[in-house]
């Protein structure tokens, strides 16, 4: 990844800037209505180590992304964008793995993740609840 990185011309970044900015704007706008936003944390159940192949040398930089896109398209924007986000475990499949909502507010609303997620931790608490298989 690296090395293609490399060979990025300053039209190339000027190109994935714009896109970020594009991004950046549009979540803006959602947050201009809205207080929070509700997803899932990520596309499927969990899945074993390894299963993502991150680390596999016959990635492009496309095909590595591509991968992450499949499995967190979630996540992916405000990572993009900056903007406030939490993962909480709030549910269990029928095989004991945890289950993740991401909470998203608007830039410098912190507080207000910390409340709503402090306020389903109690509702539903989540500290004793490990998976059938987990490091101690």
């Amino acid at each position: 990844m690296l090395q293609e990185t490399q060979a990025f011309t300053a039209l190339d970044v000027a190109a994935a800037l714009d896109a970020q900015h594009r991004v950046t704007r549009s979540i803006g706008l959602f947050f201009s209505r809205f207080d929070l936003l509700v997803t899932p944390t990520v596309a499927w159940l969990p899945v074993p180590h390894g299963t993502l192949d991150y680390d596999d040398p016959g990635h492009s930089v496309r095909s590595w992304l591509r991968r992450i896109f499949e499995f967190g398209p979630f996540t992916a924007p405000f990572n993009v964008s900056g903007y406030p986000a939490v993962s909480l475990p709030l549910a269990l499949s029928r095989e004991g793995l945890p289950i993740g909502v991401q909470l998203v507010a608007a830039t410098g609303r912190e507080d207000l993740l910390l409340q709503v997620a402090a306020q389903l931790e109690q509702a539903a608490p989540w500290k004793d609840r490990q998976p059938s298989i987990f490091v101690d």
